[in-house]
């Protein structure tokens, strides 16, 4: 596996090939599904290991892995057309980034929730929904801070046309 690795007192990185990594993980995903009021309710959890040890580098890829991911999510009707969906996602992340003022972090295990309310027909769906509703910082791959709360809206529009 190659890398891009460097010391945290360095400035340049440095290409290696990792002649060995072994990997290890599964994942199980377990759901429920029942009529209008609660339409789906689903969890699942995945686990990954891997175990070449990075030692006193700084990996920006292969050794900065996403080792335990858990998903709630809960999918219900509201009333004649109307519904919500919700998504709450645990994530912890092996190994660590140089900052913006080039000190090694690690990286810290965050919760997401997000959310979309919606209403449907059999054409039409519109929706509004929010991710990151608790605007939760935190840093995700390769040490990139990701976007706090953000909220979209859209339609849908089923032209069947048979």
């Amino acid at each position: 596996m190659i890398d891009w690795v460097k010391r945290a007192d360095e400035e340049k990185w440095q290409s290696v090939n990792h002649t060995r990594v072994d990997a290890m993980g599964g994942e199980v995903n377990v759901g429920y599904s029942y009529g209008y009021w609660l339409k789906n309710i689903e969890i699942s959890y995945a686990y990954c290991h891997l175990n070449k040890e990075a030692g006193e580098l700084l990996s920006k890829y292969a050794l900065d892995y996403l080792e335990h991911k858990l998903a709630l999510h809960l999918e219900h009707g509201i009333y004649k057309g109307f519904g919500a969906s919700w998504q709450a996602t645990y994530q912890s992340r092996n190994g660590a980034y140089s900052d913006k003022q080039g000190n090694t972090q690690t990286y810290q295990p965050f919760w997401l929730l997000d959310g979309r309310i919606f209403w449907q027909t059999d054409k039409l769906h519109v929706f509004v929904e929010s991710s990151n509703l608790l605007n939760t910082h935190y840093y995700d791959y390769g040490g990139i801070e990701q976007p706090g709360r953000w909220v979209k809206a859209g339609i849908t529009v089923n032209l069947d046309l048979k």
